[in-house]
C-alpha cells in the first residue's frame, strides 16, 4: 500500500516547489543569516532530486534487466542520496526550525544551534 517510487519523488516536488515559493514571497520578513539557511536547504534539495532522478528509478525497467549490475550500483548511488537527504538536509531543517523559534520567541535567543 505504499506509493511508488514515482509518486513520491513527484510529491516531494510539489512539497519542495509549495516551500520554496511560499519562502520566495515572505523571504523579507527573515535575517539574511535565516534567509541564507532555507536557500542552502533548497539548493541540498534539487541536488537530491536530481540526484534521485538522474537514472529510471522503476526497478522493472529494462536497462535493469540486461545489466542486474547497474541496479546495485544505482542502488548504491540512491543510498548515497538518502544519506545527504538524512544528515545535510535534515541539519539544515533543524538549523532553520531554531530560527524560526527564536523569530517566534519561543526559544531563548541566546541559545546557539
Amino acid at each position: 500500500s505504499e506509493p511508488s517510487p514515482k509518486d513520491k519523488i513527484k510529491n516531494f516536488v510539489d512539497i519542495f516547489n509549495e516551500f520554496y515559493q511560499f519562502y520566495l514571497k515572505r523571504r523579507i520578513y527573515f535575517s539574511k543569516r535565516l534567509c541564507k539557511k532555507i536557500e542552502d536547504l533548497a539548493l541540498t534539495l534539487r541536488d537530491i532530486h536530481i540526484d534521485i532522478t538522474t537514472f529510471p528509478v522503476d526497478l522493472k525497467n529494462l536497462e535493469y534487466q540486461v545489466n542486474p549490475d547497474l541496479l546495485n550500483e544505482r542502488e548504491d548511488f540512491w543510498r548515497q542520496s538518502r544519506d545527504n537527504f538524512d544528515k545535510k538536509a535534515d541539519n539544515l531543517a533543524e538549523d532553520i526550525e531554531c530560527g524560526f523559534r527564536k523569530l517566534l520567541g519561543v526559544e531563548d535567543p541566546s541559545e546557539e544551534h
